[in-house]
């Protein structure tokens, strides 16, 4: 049931029902590159009778309380409670790329100007992730569960609380804090 806030925000996203959103689903029934070995769990799905609704559904291994995160080629990034974070093709539903925190992905990843994937983990850490690849940056260790989103600054700062109540201000390039904020209440 969560997984249908994806399809809706992608549907609002990239238009439903016009003649452009039919391509992707006929390109996605036969892929020109072969399948992944793991990519059976995203999965092209036509519902006849809700043409109109759905582009494509994608599962994951729990539930999704994540907002998902939209980069400007199209990919969707969402996390989830099987302690992963996606990187999801918005226009196929197909996976690119899958990484594993330690602990369940609450924090609705942020995409900084150069592609950098931010999320927070209920393992005490905030992750930067290269967007095309997967590939972990670097990681921020808290003193407490990141629930809260990163916001990102003009300059690149990446800013998350946690529940150790504070709120860090990190370099987004190199993952060294800056700063750290007492807001006596976990955020």
């Amino acid at each position: 049931m969560r997984t249908t806030i994806i399809i809706a925000a992608l549907t609002l996203a990239l238009g439903c029902g016009t003649e452009e959103t039919q391509k992707p689903q006929e390109q996605a029934k036969a892929p020109s590159k072969p399948a992944l070995p793991d990519s059976n769990i995203g999965q092209l799905k036509v519902d006849p009778t809700k043409h109109e609704r759905f582009l494509w559904e994608f599962e994951t291994g729990g539930n999704v309380s994540s907002s998902p995160a939209i980069g400007p080629d199209g990919t969707v990034y969402v996390g989830s409670n099987d302690n992963k974070l996606y990187a999801i093709n918005g226009k196929s539903g197909v996976k690119l790329w899958e990484f594993e925190t330690g602990g369940t992905v609450y924090s609705s990843p942020a995409i900084g100007p150069d592609g950098t994937v931010y999320v927070g983990s209920n393992d005490n850490k905030l992750y930067a992730i290269n967007g095309k690849s997967g590939v972990k940056l670097w990681e921020f260790e808290t003193g407490g569960t990141v629930y809260s989103s990163p916001a990102i600054g003009p300059d690149g700062t990446v800013y998350v609380g946690s529940n150790d109540n504070k709120l860090d201000a990190i370099n987004g390039k190199s993952g060294v804090k800056l700063w750290e904020f007492e807001t006596g209440a976990g955020a």
